[in-house]
């Protein structure tokens, strides 16, 4: 379950959710964003940024020794943003292979707490599919689970 988390700051919509990284490389601000995609109403964009003077970058390497409560944090932004927009779904694409083996990695380690809460698909060959922890995904969909 989603247990070790940074306290979260959602904006008014509820489309941004800032915290703060704390560890040996200083005090990061950080932003999980939601964003429409514009040519499918109900599809989110899931970024996980840095903030740096009002600037969202995707790109930066924080390496702040908190990789995991980081992650935990951006799985209680989205169960937030989800429960605020049920009928939303998230989509995660990586901007580069690193981080995409990385996504790959934590859904198949955290595979069953993560089908607890949400249905996912694997997108493979520009298609996607169920999830299966066996195979290797360009990025991935997820919504909430129904009750």
């Amino acid at each position: 379950m989603i247990t070790d988390f940074y306290p979260l700051q959602p904006n008014a919509d509820k489309r941004e959710y800032y915290f703060e990284s704390e560890g040996p490389n200083g005090v990061f601000q950080k932003v999980v964003l939601f964003e429409e995609l514009p040519l499918q109403p109900g599809y989110f964009n899931l970024a996980l940024c840095v903030v740096s003077h009002g600037i969202f970058l995707d790109d930066v390497v924080t390496d702040n020794a908190d990789f995991s409560k980081t992650m935990q944090t951006v799985a209680k932004a989205t169960y937030d943003f989800l429960e605020e927009l049920p009928e939303a779904i998230i989509r995660v694409e990586a901007n580069e292979n690193r981080r995409l083996r990385i996504y790959n990695g934590i859904v198949k380690r955290r595979w069953k707490e993560i089908e607890s809460l949400f249905e996912v698909k694997g997108k493979r060959q520009q298609k996607f599919e169920a999830y299966n922890p066996d195979h290797f995904y360009d990025g991935f969909e997820l919504r909430l689970k129904k009750p």
